[in-house]
């Protein structure tokens, strides 16, 4: 068996909860950073490239910037666009 076909294997102390086009999203109770995004090898039977992070959306993002080529590219308009909403005063919504 191989890493792309587990989810929910583990590496070290960290889940794989997710995992998608040669990277996988761990996620680990024990660890002080808890969530761990890695480069699948190429023989998908180990990982390399390790990023690790405290914040769960953090490595969501990072994981699909990664993992999702189209991400990155898109993810900064989506962006803008949020904060333009935010600052914009709320008009009345019907319900």
């Amino acid at each position: 068996m191989t890493i792309r076909s587990l989810e929910f294997h583990t590496i070290q102390s960290y889940v794989i909860i997710s995992a998608a086009n040669g990277y996988v999203l761990g996620r680990s109770f024990s660890a002080p950073s808890p969530y761990a995004v890695w480069k699948v090898d190429d023989d998908g039977k180990g990982v390399s490239c390790g990023h690790y992070f405290v914040d769960r959306e953090e490595a969501e993002w990072d994981f699909c910037a990664r993992a999702f080529e189209w991400f990155e590219d898109n993810m900064y308009i989506h962006m803008i666009e949020d904060e333009n909403r935010e600052s914009a005063p709320c008009e009345g919504v019907s319900v």
